[in-house]
C-alpha cells in the first residue's frame, strides 16, 4: 500500500487523496499505538503521514488493491440504494456504513472502508473506531454457536413464538420485524430468516446469555460487558457496541472452523538500509464454549 496514484501493498508516506485512505489511516494508527517504541524512535506521528517518508521506512501491508476498490464501490452502491429506498435526501445527515474484508485463515485484512465518503486523511474510521450495536449480525455468535456446542443441530425444532407474553397480551417480547410468528421451525430456518424469538430460544438452549457473552469475548468481542449478559444480547442489545473489524474477525473464526486468527494489516517494516525492523505473524487461538457456572 502506498500514498501514490496507483495503490500498492507498501506504504512509504505521503498525503495524496486516493483509494484506500481508510486502510492507510489504520496502518498509521497501528504504527503509533501498537508500536510506540518504533514510532518514537523514528518520529512517526499519527497526524503526520509524511513522518513515515521522512523516516525512510517501507511498511509492507496486507492490502489487496482490487479488493479495496470493490469494497469501496460496493459500499457506495449499497448506501445509494438505501438512500433511494428510504427517501433520504443527499443534503443533511445520512446513514453511514463501513466494511472489512479479511482472509479467515491468515488474518490478513484485504480491504477496509471506514465510511461512505472521505474528505481527507486521518478522519474518524468507522470500520475500526466506531462501536455500534450489531443487531442481528451477532445472533450466530452469541446465540447459535453456544447452542451448537450444547447439542443443538440445524434440524432441531425451535418455536418462533414470543418468549414473554403478559396475561393481557399487551407485552410481547421479542417481536419479529413483521410482527408475525411461524410457530415450530428448524433452527436452520431461524438463522436463515433471522428470527428473533428463535435466537432467544437458541441462547436459552446453549446455557443462557453468560455462555454467549463468554464465547463472544473469546472470539475477540471484548467490548461486551457483564451488564450485557441478558437475553437481549441474542438480538444485539449491547451497551458499548462492537466494531466492524472485530465482528469480521469473529465471523472469520467461524469460517476457520473455530480457529480465531487476529487481524493483521502490517506484515513487516523495513528501514532505509533494508533492515527488517518488524515482522508480524497473527496470533491464533481456538475457541470453545466455556463451562457453565455452578
Amino acid at each position: 500500500m502506498a500514498f501514490r496514484p496507483t495503490l500498492a501493498n507498501t506504504f512509504e508516506g505521503g498525503e495524496e487523496r486516493q483509494e484506500g485512505n481508510d486502510f492507510i489511516d489504520y496502518v498509521i494508527s497501528i504504527l503509533t499505538d501498537a508500536q510506540p517504541g518504533l514510532a518514537e524512535r523514528y518520529g512517526i506521528r499519527l497526524r503526520d503521514p509524511q513522518s513515515v517518508a521522512r523516516a525512510g521506512l517501507k511498511v509492507y501491508t496486507t492490502l489487496d488493491p482490487r479488493m479495496q476498490a470493490l469494497a469501496e464501490q460496493a459500499l457506495v452502491e449499497q448506501m445509494a440504494a438505501a438512500d433511494e429506498t428510504y427517501g433520504i435526501p443527499p443534503e443533511g445527515p445520512r446513514p453511514e456504513a463501513a466494511a472489512v474484508v479479511m482472509n479467515p485463515r491468515t488474518g490478513e485484512v484485504l480491504a477496509l472502508v471506514g465510511g461512505r465518503t472521505r474528505e481527507g486523511m486521518l478522519e474518524f474510521n468507522r470500520a475500526t473506531d466506531a462501536l455500534r450495536q450489531p443487531g442481528s449480525a451477532i445472533k450466530p455468535i452469541v446465540a447459535y454457536l453456544p447452542a451448537l456446542e450444547a447439542g443443538l443441530s440445524p434440524a432441531t425444532i425451535l418455536d418462533d413464538a414470543p418468549v414473554r407474553l403478559s396475561n393481557d397480551g399487551t407485552t410481547v417480547w421479542p417481536q419479529n420485524f413483521d410482527f408475525r410468528y411461524q410457530g415450530l421451525k428448524p433452527a436452520r430456518w431461524g438463522v436463515e430468516q433471522s428470527v428473533n424469538p428463535m435466537a432467544v430460544r437458541a441462547m436459552q438452549f446453549g446455557g443462557g446469555p453468560w455462555e454467549g457473552a463468554a464465547l463472544a469475548r473469546k472470539m475477540g468481542l471484548t467490548t461486551i460487558l457483564p451488564e450485557d449478559e441478558n437475553l437481549a444480547l441474542a438480538l444485539g442489545g449491547i451497551e458499548r457496541g462492537v466494531s466492524v473489524l472485530d465482528l469480521t474477525a469473529a465471523y472469520a473464526a467461524i469460517a476457520n472452523l473455530g480457529l480465531k486468527v487476529d487481524p493483521v494489516v502490517i506484515t513487516r517494516i523495513v528501514d532505509r538500509t533494508g533492515e527488517v525492523l518488524l515482522r508480524r505473524a497473527p496470533g491464533r487461538s481456538r475457541w470453545s464454549a466455556p463451562a457453565r457456572p455452578t
